[in-house]
């Protein structure tokens, strides 16, 4: 016992000193509690949350409007995480809560936590509306939350959530992804050259689809608008109401019978809607002639986005569905692969953004890389990176909050978005040294840099003066040349009497050209679905730039000489207000749009602590399995730093009551620490109880195109049993994960390296149990195929086995030396696509051939087996992914054969 206590000691002094290294950096929260939501933020940011709740106020009530509750609607924690480097928010259930992300995103032409107010305002109210429900509400009485995320799970599509809240967004403000020409580029081109999938496909994929993937977003922001324009605002309130209930059991039944026609027939009428007013829209068009630089390869998605030209290369940046991404150069049609690229530093390429995040002058790449901290969530980094030839990829920068950068010769223009929402340009030199700090407008963002003889040019998004600017070489002074007409700017470009920039503002990105003598604007040139990372071949006169098509973004270049005077194919372009998106017009008539007032109202506030509001019970559940009543109730507070899970019942059999007490604390420095304190039943109707305790520290690194997570952890375990014996045992070790990052239709993963070693030490016999477990994949013969190996070896000085047992293998539970080998070759037959009820849906198909060894002492187990795992969708949810796999075994040393059936959760 005296072991034991030293031991606690030893655990308690380990945990103390990553907290005490925290104190100083630790975040003083504040709350201001309003009837509808509770805004919890840091106090460094108390004047942006006073306007956030403002706007929260505003929104919620115009969401009320269209969606009325029939009771108070339940208030909702809702987290600022200032710290939290990314562009994303959301709303979740156990716990009711939303958390919202600090960067903002350049293209919603809204100030960001502005539009996380419109956007995730409506997801807090759809939750809400589901409470209308008369299942739903049975079911949240029975569960709590768990029973609200099941109905929601069970009875409306991802498309249904994130499509209503994009036509909301696109509704109440004058911006808003509906009004942004690249949201949808990908569905739009697709539907016009070629068949539409169905509509499982649509919503649901394969993983081998003709785009990388398919967005809720974008499908669902169509169907929503085209079924409310058509049978009114209301109509998913109507809908939700019948939920579950004979007069529409799923949303396809409640839809039927509120309108008529299934949602099949529906999705079919909004696609011939859709292509008929596009096609109208291509028939208008005077397209241009372009001379074609790199075209596309093979049959599958891949994009081309030109990053800088020198001569007759062009280098750019490759997507590509099946391989991913990399920096390429671009010489008579052919590319060569010069270094790849991470999906984080290419995410703005691909993604609705489209700008430029990697930047190239001298064969030196750069780009700026967002990375979560090693230890503590939501907090992120955004580093600058370099990589060249000579000295590899180096990192030139530390713990910044980067968003995006521009570069010349000698010197970096960097745009820098802080904790407290302000913004600066930070100027540095090619090592990284800071030079000079320039404040710009708060909340904004500047993006797509360009160096220019006398200074920077860039897009400034996010406030009140968005548009192209100008800043001289010293960073003293401004000059606004194009301001923000409602459209989405970008790649601008000046010369010595032009502003060339694409713009949106037509319906799709084009090319224009606003003259810096006259201020006159020109369409320069007219593709059919988008003209994007413009860049001055000045050598050449042309102006080089990605074009779409149906396959993804070819280069393509077009003449452009720098002459005072717009040449006669230039098309004039007269001021004109953007019409209404399809599908929204008249949607807008019952919702006009107002600018919401920020008042000089001030909201109290007071000071929160998390410490506090630790128990926060949202869930239970009750279960009876013919012996044993237990009642489990679930814990989580909004800021995830403590997790519980209560569990008590009692056995009839045994004639005794059991129960367990399951907790998590995540402390500010990142540790984790579990404990467990159990009393069981066994099948023989014995008592066992157990008390553990357990820190991990979940280290996480980016090296690439490759993470890695390392996972120590050391705790101790008692266990006593009713005979009266009992053992208490330090348990002890560490995991290395290192994978590949994969593309979007590779195969799941593709690439990876996975060590663990994990001990336990039996204090009262002063014996160890070891196992050591090794796990490799490697790409196979194409993106679809790969190969698994592991070994796993373990020693015992109990007869307690810590490996996995297969069960077409002998148990193992002899002393010493024991191993298990397993060797597979995976390959995916591709997409499947097909629904089999509104139960299943077929994504696609993995087969696998497998090799099974197991070695205990002088004893070898071998079996060959081949086995089929279907991945699906379940009940058409696009996050309920199951993979059931049916596996034949053959053994040669018995001759005996077996058929193994297991289900496991996600899949591809």
């Amino acid at each position: 016992m005296t072991i034991f206590k030293r031991f606690l000691r030893m655990l308690f002094l380990c945990a103390c000193i990553p907290l005490a290294g925290a104190i100083d950096t630790k975040p003083q929260w504040r709350v201001i509690h309003e009837p509808m939501f509770s805004l919890i933020y840091e106090a460094n940011i108390h004047s942006h949350a006073q306007r956030v709740a403002v706007q929260l106020n505003y929104y919620l009530n115009q969401h009320l409007n269209e969606m009325p509750l029939t009771r108070a609607m339940k208030p909702i924690p809702i987290v600022l995480y200032t710290r939290a480097h990314t562009s994303n928010g959301n709303v979740g259930l156990m716990p009711y809560r939303s958390l919202w992300f600090n960067k903002p995103a350049p293209f919603a032409q809204l100030e960001w936590f502005d539009a996380l107010a419109v956007h995730e305002g409506r997801h807090i109210v759809q939750y809400n509306q589901m409470s209308d429900n008369l299942v739903a509400k049975a079911m949240s009485f029975a569960l709590g939350e768990l029973g609200s995320g099941a109905f929601s799970a069970l009875f409306l599509p991802a498309w249904f959530f994130e499509g209503d809240a994009v036509v909301s967004e696109t509704l109440m403000t004058e911006g808003g992804r509906g009004r942004t020409a690249s949201f949808d580029l990908w569905y739009r081109t697709d539907l016009q050259e070629r068949a539409p999938y169905s509509y499982e496909r649509a919503m649901l994929g394969t993983g081998f689809d003709r785009t990388p993937r398919h967005s809720p977003y974008v499908l669902g922001r169509y169907l929503t608008a085209y079924l409310r324009s058509e049978y009114g605002s209301d109509l998913f309130d109507r809908i939700i109401n019948r939920l579950a209930t004979p007069s529409g059991f799923n949303l396809d039944s409640a839809l039927k019978k509120e309108t008529g026609l299934t949602l099949s027939k529906h999705y079919q009428h909004m696609v011939s809607s859709l292509q008929s007013y596009w096609q109208h829209q291509q028939s208008t068009l005077d397209v241009s002639r372009v001379d074609l630089i790199k075209g596309q390869q093979g049959e599958h998605w891949q994009s081309f986005y030109p990053i800088n030209v020198v001569d007759q290369q062009v280098f750019a940046v490759k997507v590509d569905a099946k391989l991913g991404s990399s920096i390429v150069v671009i010489e008579e049609g052919r590319d060569r692969l010069i270094q790849p690229l991470t999906n984080r530093a290419a995410r703005s390429y691909y993604g609705g953004s489209k700008t430029m995040s990697v930047v190239a002058h001298n064969h030196q790449w750069c780009w700026i890389e967002e990375k979560p901290h090693a230890k503590k969530p939501f907090r992120d980094t955004a580093d600058l990176y370099c990589w060249s030839q000579d000295e590899g990829e180096q990192q030139l920068s530390v713990g910044e909050r980067f968003t995006y950068v521009g570069s010349n010769h000698h010197q970096f223009l960097v745009n820098r978005f802080n904790e407290d929402r302000s913004s600066e340009f930070v100027l540095l030199d090619k090592k990284g040294g800071l030079l000079k700090v320039v404040p710009l407008p708060n909340y904004s963002i500047a993006y797509d840099i360009r160096p220019v003889q006398d200074g920077w040019v860039y897009v400034l998004s996010g406030g009140e003066s968005d548009g192209v600017y100008h800043i001289d070489r010293e960073l003293e002074n401004t000059t606004l040349l194009k301001p923000n007409s409602h459209e989405t700017l970008r790649s601008p470009i000046l010369t010595e009497h032009w502003l060339l920039y694409s713009s949106d503002v037509s319906g799709i990105d084009q090319v224009y050209a606003r003259s810096r003598a006259s201020d006159k604007t020109y369409q320069v040139a007219t593709r059919p679905y988008g003209s994007y990372f413009l860049h001055w071949d000045k050598v050449n006169q042309r102006v080089v730039m990605a074009d779409y098509t149906a396959q993804g973004q070819q280069v393509v270049a077009v003449e452009f000489k720098d002459l005072p005077q717009a040449p006669t194919h230039w098309k004039p372009v007269d001021a004109q207000p953007r019409s209404a998106p399809i599908f929204m017009e008249a949607l807008e008539q019952h919702l006009p749009i107002t600018e919401v007032e920020i008042t000089q109202v001030t909201f109290e506030s007071e000071p929160y602590s998390p410490v506090r509001h630790l128990w926060n019970p949202h869930s239970w559940k009750l279960l009876f399995d013919g012996d044993q009543l237990s009642a489990s109730i679930f814990s989580d507070d909004v800021m995830d730093k403590v997790n519980v899970q209560l569990t008590s019942g009692y056995d009839d059999s045994a004639e005794d009551w059991f129960g367990s007490i399951n907790a998590q604390y995540r402390s500010d420095a990142g540790p984790f620490y579990r404990t467990r304190i159990e009393k069981m039943i066994n099948e023989n109707d014995q008592v066992e109880s157990s008390v553990s305790i357990l820190a991990q520290q979940p280290i996480e690194k980016y090296f690439g195109v490759y993470q890695s997570t390392w996972q120590p952890y050391i705790g101790v375990e008692r266990q006593a049993f009713n005979q009266g014996d009992s053992l208490t045992r330090l348990i002890y070790g560490t995991r290395y994960q290192r994978i590949k990052e994969r593309a979007f239709q590779a195969i799941e993963t593709p690439s990876g390296f996975e060590q663990s070693i994990d001990g336990q030490f039996y204090l009262a016999e002063q014996t160890i149990n070891w196992l050591s477990s090794s796990k490799l994949t490697m790409e196979g013969f194409n993106e679809k195929q790969s190969v698994d190996f592991a070994l796993s070896l373990q020693h015992l000085n109990t007869p307690q086995s810590m490996l996995s047992q297969p069960r077409i293998f002998s148990p193992i539970d002899q002393l010493g030396y024991s191993a298990q080998m397993e060797a597979n070759y995976r390959i995916n037959l591709g997409p499947v696509g097909r629904s089999f009820t509104p139960l299943m849906y077929w994504r696609n198909t993995e087969v696998n051939f497998s090799l099974l060894s197991q070695q205990v002492g002088d004893s070898n187990e071998l079996a060959f087996g081949l086995g089929v795992a279907p991945n699906v969708n379940v009940l058409r949810n696009t996050n309920l992914k199951l993979k059931p796999s049916l596996s034949l075994y053959f053994q040669p040393n018995s001759g005996a054969v077996s058929l193994e059936y297991q289900i496991q959760l996600g899949g591809f």
